[in-house]
């Protein structure tokens, strides 16, 4: 049959024409600029998505999508839009590259929140997401097993349920806020490490991506952004155009008259009270400055910098897991702002005085992006001197406001401690003494225990003022140690204030209270974190500046017989080691066997009574008077 003879071929059908067709598949940002619809049920800025907010998210999404790419791991500040990038990462997936996609939040509740408040809103609005749920249902999208899409599968899991991280195989993989999650599973390994044993199968295009907010140093999120090679985000000054990576550092905040202490908080917010500060130029970067070194801003692996001339110098690293930080500095000013940023700052910092560290642990790790490492370091007894005053012991100093007492029972002595406080913890050694008696098994040789609490001290008075004396306003005495015969002593000294009081490691609170059993009728104990009270302590021997979170010791303890006090001050270290569950325990230990630590623990009981006492409600003694009340001026009106 000649060709003329041949039928005409059939034209071809446009479902055939569409597979036929070769298109280029779009990275991870071009799907989300092209395709994705924020919800008005999620943000304000509702609509199609824009990278004009979040530039700095345009690369973070492009390793997602690209084909070299295995793994990234995102350590951000909070409201960066990681989730949002997770996200994106969803719809191109499902979109672009579709297969089987697992989504890991910390725990069950968090799924729950998330599919109802973020996945669901996503695919309502983005219409290319809406289709490819049977008969576009969004009550098809399932919790704790899979939803079947028409093109793939996809799992919304949590990280203590080691059935949900380790039956099927995945090929692409979000675990979001992972700083929150456990780091085992059971007996099973960690959870990220189980996520990475789902992408066997798939591992020649597999994505995994790690995103949290930071925690502690050493943990999961730490651990998968070091193995990283740890992109820092390089700013760009508009005044000078050098770039640098811009820390905490560079934020410059005005101080009060005396040029040290920190403005309040609500002075900062107010704004104009702190700028970033370019360390090439000096200039002062406004808000728009700011946000302009952003957007001509570049991420680089920590193997890299630019130069003054603007040229990348050494070598990237090549690897198939990028890591990188962003934070709250390079947020859109919609969102953050410096002045902002330096209130919280001044809040955490006077929280951080008074003994307080979880504002500024919230600090570090939702603004700065970085893990806490919370190393404490008890000065030698040398560096302690600093610490000595001049005032002579057994004077109460100026700005105290209570004096509290502790006792530590030995076998044949006692160990005594009184301190005064002030403003935010601002504490005074007043006085501290051996005190020598009989077996303190025998009731009666307390005797004189019983005279040495009852001692007044002076206040350090001006000339023309007439001499104060205070006695101490509460003893905490230790039963750890004779603790029936502590008991009965509590019990018989009805004319002084007592408490019995015993160390407790297990306690999560500062303290708990306990009623004694019949032996001992009538009397109160209190088990005391110890733990807790001696890291404050360990901070406030720290502290090389006198002031708010300051311990003041006397002239006495400089040189001499009573400087043993320095001694017993650093008498024990903090060891900080991995706990069950991914958290850090602290255990503090003797320096060396044998060491004295007594009025080490004396300070720890004296800083509970003070708080038992309300301490840190004592007022600024520089602050002005509060108004008189509505009683207190009808009373005057009436006497008028």
């Amino acid at each position: 049959m000649s060709a003329a003879a041949l039928p005409a071929p059939l034209p071809l059908q446009a479902e055939e024409l569409e597979v036929l067709d070769v298109r280029d598949r779009l990275t991870c940002s071009q799907w989300a600029q092209e395709r994705r619809v924020l919800s008005r049920k999620t943000t304000d800025l509702d609509g199609r998505w824009s990278h004009d907010y979040t530039p700095f998210l345009i690369q973070i999404m492009d390793w997602l999508s690209a084909p070299g790419c295995r793994q990234v791991t995102l350590m951000k500040c909070s409201q960066a839009g990681g989730t949002e990038c997770a996200l994106n990462f969803l719809g191109w997936a499902i979109d672009e590259a579709p297969a089987p996609f697992l989504m890991v939040m910390p725990r069950e509740d968090d799924v729950v929140r998330r599919v109802n408040t973020r996945v669901r809103p996503m695919f309502e609005a983005t219409p290319s997401l809406l289709g490819h749920l049977a008969d576009g249902r969004l009550d098809g999208l399932n919790i704790g097993k899979e939803t079947v899409l028409d093109n793939c599968i996809l799992y919304l899991a949590w990280s203590t349920s080691p059935a949900a991280l380790a039956d099927n195989p995945c090929c692409d993989i979000v675990l979001d806020e992972v700083g929150k999650f456990a780091a085992t599973t059971g007996r099973e390994s960690d959870p990220i490490t189980l996520a990475k044993d789902r992408q066997r199968t798939f591992y020649s295009r597999s994505h995994l991506f790690v995103n949290s907010s930071p925690v502690d140093a050493g943990d999961l999120l730490d651990r998968e952004f070091r193995r990283g090679d740890r992109h820092e985000f390089w700013q760009k000054c508009p005044h000078c155009q050098r770039s640098l990576i811009v820390r905490w550092r560079h934020v410059v905040l005005d101080h009060a008259e005396d040029g040290k202490s920190l403005l309040t908080a609500d002075e900062y917010e107010a704004g104009g009270r702190a700028r970033i500060v370019c360390e090439h130029c000096g200039a002062e970067w406004s808000e728009q400055d700011r946000w302009a070194s952003v957007v001509a801003g570049r991420w680089l692996p920590e193997a890299q910098t630019i130069d003054a001339d603007g040229r990348v110098a050494g070598t990237a690293p090549i690897t198939a897991h990028h890591s990188a930080r962003i934070t709250a500095w390079m947020l859109h000013p919609h969102f953050m702002t410096v002045d902002r940023l330096a209130a919280k700052w001044a809040d955490a910092q006077l929280h951080a005085r008074s003994g307080d560290l979880e504002p500024l642990k919230d600090f570090i790790r939702t603004e700065c992006a970085e893990c806490w490492e919370d190393a404490q370091v008890v000065s030698d007894a040398d560096s302690l001197a600093g610490h000595c005053g001049d005032y002579p012991m057994g004077v109460i100093p100026h700005g105290a406001a209570m004096l509290v007492s502790a006792v530590d029972v030995q076998l044949d002595h006692f160990w005594l401690l009184c301190m005064a406080i002030g403003y935010l913890y601002e504490c005074w050694v007043v006085y501290y003494q051996r005190i020598q008696t009989g077996d303190t098994g025998d009731l009666r040789n307390w005797d004189v225990l019983r005279k040495a609490l009852a001692m007044r001290f002076p206040l350090a008075a001006s000339a023309d003022a007439p001499r104060i004396t205070w006695a101490s306003q509460l003893t905490a005495i230790d039963t750890g140690y004779r603790g029936d015969t502590a008991k009965q002593f509590v019990l018989q000294c009805r004319d002084l204030p007592l408490m019995a009081v015993a160390g407790e490691g297990r306690t999560k609170s500062l303290s708990v209270r306990r009623q004694e059993g019949p032996k001992h009728r009538g009397l109160e104990r209190f088990d005391i974190n110890v733990s807790a009270y001696k890291d404050r302590l360990a901070r406030m021997l720290a502290q090389d500046r006198p002031g708010p979170g300051y311990l003041h010791l006397p002239a006495e303890a400089r040189e001499g017989p009573h400087a043993y006090i320095r001694d017993q001050l650093t008498a024990e270290k903090c060891l900080i080691r991995p706990g069950p569950r991914g958290a850090t325990v602290h255990e503090w230990v003797p320096r060396r066997h044998g060491l004295p630590n007594h009025l080490w623990d004396c300070s720890v009981y004296a800083q509970w009574a003070c708080d038992h006492l309300g301490g840190m409600a004592i007022a600024d003694p520089a602050a002005p008077p509060p108004p008189p009340r509505r009683a207190e001026v009808m009373e005057r009106f009436r006497r008028d």
